[in-house]
């Protein structure tokens, strides 16, 4: 009798289907009290990954389709809970990501035979999270894709808000800004809910949520589009969740992204003085605790640099995630932005503001890493270093590669400021 060689999925699902099977003998009326509960709560993890890995079947029929990305609202309930059993298991691997990038940045068939494919366009988004991730992870890893699938830029129409279609710059040559498709007040709401029934900022999988489906139809009508593909953020979150849990190495990361500084060009907005100033920008977040000794540590900030040059305060004035401002007013060298925009343009002016300052001091977060990308000297304070070492090492080795334009420090430490408003050491 010849042997069949099982692939390595047959493999472990076989495996899985004997695990199911051992555990059901464990079900046994003699269990009782925790012994039972344990057997019983293993028996329904066991045969949820079991059902998961047969549903991959679905999965690469639908990728191997190139329906799934195009016309999403076509799948069938079944073929929807088989992707949401996937994802809940947690077993939508890198390589099945990769292939819905692949999938996404695909070219059409040609209509006839000799004729040139035609270009669908590409809706990339919409991101709704924070600035870090979509400068230092999101950017990178659409640059790094298209690079690699060979898609011109031509094809690529990035969703996003405030503003920021700067950020998109040599990456996606059409930008469409979320508040031309909804309110500020129902971006807000969305998001939340979106948050909410996620259970974090981060969405994960590789199938759109229902407020994602709902932009690609709104932009689509606005654009006037019949035929195109699309890719979510979800896949890049998916990808490298494992590495930011510290699974895996960071030296992963470096083989989806391409960390580049951004190339667009700014106009210095409309201050209220000539020369040069200080861009300040501070909010309270889990790292930067609201507290006295915080107060404190602005109102030092704030003086010491106020008296040599002028400062500018990036105030958003609106309230559009988590985060809330941490700077007032009064010194008469102090300006505050935020009359300069409103929340449709708030990324694009105070992008601008901070590219032609001569430093930039902000909470240590998201915001931090646009300076370095803009080439303007960054120094970043924290009160609890409760963040994620990743995004510290990554944005130090990849942004600051000479250590002279990202530092980063607690308020505790000696402030110490040069004459350009640069933090130096003491």
């Amino acid at each position: 009798m010849a042997l069949v060689k099982l692939s390595p999925g047959e493999r472990a699902l076989r495996l899985v289907k004997r695990a199911v099977w051992r555990t059901r003998k464990l079900l046994d009326p003699s269990l009782q009290g925790s012994e039972r509960r344990y057997a019983e709560r293993q028996y329904e993890q066991l045969a949820r990954l079991n059902q998961a890995r047969e549903n991959l079947v679905t999965l690469r029929r639908l990728i191997g389709g190139r329906y799934l990305l195009r016309f999403p609202t076509r799948l069938t309930n079944t073929e929807k809970t088989s992707f949401q059993t996937l994802q809940e298991a947690e077993v939508v691997t890198p390589r099945i990501c990769r292939l819905v990038v692949r999938d996404a940045f695909a070219e059409p068939t040609p209509e006839s035979e000799g004729a040139p494919p035609p270009e669908r366009p590409i809706l990339i988004g919409p991101w709704t999270t924070e600035i870090g991730f979509e400068i230092l992870y999101w950017i990178p890893f659409l640059r790094y894709f298209a690079r690699r699938r060979g898609v011109p830029s031509r094809r690529m129409i990035a969703i996003s808000r405030g503003g920021a279609a700067s950020w998109y710059h040599g990456v996606c040559d059409g930008y469409l800004d979320l508040f031309d498709l909804i309110t500020v007040e129902e971006f807000v709401e969305k998001t939340t809910a979106q948050e909410a029934q996620a259970g974090g900022k981060k969405g994960f999988g590789v199938l759109p949520n229902d407020f994602e489906r709902e932009i690609y139809r709104r932009a689509a009508e606005k654009l006037g589009l019949e035929d195109y593909a699309f890719l979510s953020p979800s896949v890049m979150y998916t990808l490298f969740r494992n590495i930011w849990r510290g699974r895996y190495s960071a030296d992963r990361l470096m083989k989806h992204i391409d960390i580049q500084p951004i190339s667009a060009t700014y106009e210095r907005p409309a201050l209220p003085f000539e020369g040069p100033y200080v861009a300040l920008k501070f909010y309270h977040s889990s790292c930067f605790t609201q507290g006295p000794e915080t107060d404190a540590f602005l109102s030092r900030l704030i003086e010491g640099l106020a008296e040599r040059q002028k400062v500018v305060l990036l105030n958003t004035g609106t309230r559009l995630d988590d985060h809330s401002d941490a700077l007032g007013r009064g010194h008469p060298n102090v300006f505050d932005a935020s009359q300069l925009y409103e929340p449709r343009d708030n990324l694009a002016v105070q992008s601008a503001l901070v590219a032609h300052a001569s430093a930039l001091h902000c909470t240590y977060g998201g915001f931090a890493y646009l300076g370095p990308l803009l080439k303007v000297p960054t120094t970043c304070y924290f009160t609890e270093p409760n963040f994620v070492g990743t995004h510290l090492d990554l944005a130090i080795r990849h942004l600051d590669p000479k250590r002279g334009l990202l530092g980063v420090q607690p308020i505790s430490a000696p402030l110490a400021l040069g004459p350009s408003g640069r933090a130096e050491a003491s």
